[in-house]
């Protein structure tokens, strides 16, 4: 597998910076980790408030409507 010196043929520096877009493996990663912490989010605010989440978002913004 080449190198990305190689792939670019320009020399190495400092300010080059490799910037991987898409679904790579370490957006997943984060992706994951902030599904789960919206995940158990939600259970703890149906915990605490004895509300399901739509009706706890309901109750919340109702006097802005």
């Amino acid at each position: 597998m080449e190198s990305l010196q190689e792939k670019t043929k320009q020399p190495y520096t400092e300010a080059a910076i490799n910037i991987e877009q898409g679904f790579t493996p370490n957006a997943e990663v984060w992706n994951g980790r902030f599904a789960m912490i919206g995940f158990v989010s939600i259970l703890i605010i149906e915990v605490l408030s004895g509300q399901g989440i739509v009706d706890f978002w309901g109750s919340l913004l109702s006097p802005l409507w």
